[in-house]
């Protein structure tokens, strides 16, 4: 009898320690600058009531931008049994991608701007394979970002951006991206100032040497070595007094003149309802890869006066905003 009593506990406690239903999720991100994105997902998941260690739980890895490591993290994830993987960023996913019909897991893909010039999708209705997520719009919105950042600082005659040429290449290579961004600075007479950098230390020599012009802004290319350096970007903007376009709208607690774009937070949270299809047994590539939900203009009007920008603002822009800072 005793027996019998000790094989009964020995099987309830691992299935009360570990539900039918448990999931787990490992996360990649491509560094510390995505933590928003991850936020957004596990609270949009925690309301749909998957609690983190009740019935969730994260594997979360940041790569620090050294996309070699994917590899070895793909196969603990794998050891780990995730059924589900959440990457941030183009050049994370599409390395994801070179491995991911080994493993065979789901993925959903945020802070992606152009999933299917990039080649990480089929269509936009049809992924195909084993990877869904949100289309960012980064590079769809970059026009509508350059004639607001014009409009809303009047003096502006060039951009300056920042980019990784290794890990940002397909976009150079897909000439109608970068052609796109020509074409509206070309129509509103700015002159663009392209700055490539392979890795911080280049970034650093980069700006350190380049010659700033009064008649210059900072516009935020949706690069990820650009937003993994962001400090970098935005102590320029402050130290010589350059307006600035931040790509996400959460960086402007630190700083950047004003922002037209969604959120990595709102993009993490909207992800969310993905996961969930996904865990309830629908294939990635039958689920279409989502727009953003929202898009928002925010001016923080407190940086424009720190930097002694006020005079050259556009002040109708504090009441088109979505948000002002003040």
């Amino acid at each position: 009898m005793k027996k019998l009593i000790f094989i009964s506990i020995f099987f309830v406690i691992p299935q009360f320690l570990f539900p039918l239903d448990f999931k787990k999720v490992g996360v990649i991100l491509y560094s510390k600058a995505f933590y928003q994105d991850f936020q957004g997902f596990c609270n949009g998941l925690n309301e749909l009531g998957y609690i983190e260690n009740r019935n969730i739980i994260y594997y979360v890895k940041d790569i620090k931008t050294n996309l070699k490591l994917i590899k070895s993290i793909l196969n603990e994830f794998k050891k780990k049994n995730v059924d589900l993987i959440l990457t941030t960023t183009t050049p994370v996913t599409l390395t994801v991608k070179k491995f991911i019909n080994k493993y065979k897991i789901p993925v959903i893909f945020n802070e992606v701007g152009a999933p299917v010039k990039s080649g990480i999708v089929q269509s936009i209705k049809k992924p195909g394979g084993y990877l869904t997520g949100v289309n960012y719009l980064a590079f769809d919105l970059l026009p509508k970002k350059v004639e607001l950042f014009k409009d809303a600082f009047p003096f502006l005659n060039s951009l300056i951006f920042f980019y990784n040429p290794e890990k940002s290449n397909f976009y150079i290579r897909k000439g109608d991206i970068l052609n796109n961004l020509k074409k509206i600075s070309s129509l509103l007479n700015i002159k663009l100032y392209p700055l490539s950098s392979k890795n911080r230390k280049e970034m650093i020599n980069q700006i350190s040497h380049f010659k700033v012009r009064k008649d210059m802004g900072i516009l935020m290319f949706p690069d990820a070595d650009a937003l993994a350096n962001v400090d970098l970007i935005l102590k320029f903007s402050k130290n010589k007094k350059l307006p600035l376009m931040v790509i996400d709208t959460n960086l402007l607690k630190k700083g950047g003149c004003i922002s037209y774009a969604p959120s990595f937070y709102n993009v993490g949270k909207q992800s969310a309802l993905i996961a969930e299809q996904i865990f309830k047994g629908v294939f990635p590539g039958n689920i279409p890869v989502e727009l953003p939900k929202d898009i928002e203009l925010i001016v923080n009007y407190r940086e424009i006066k720190k930097l002694g920008l006020t005079f050259y603002f556009n002040k109708q822009y504090l009441l088109y905003a979505d948000k002002v800072i003040k």
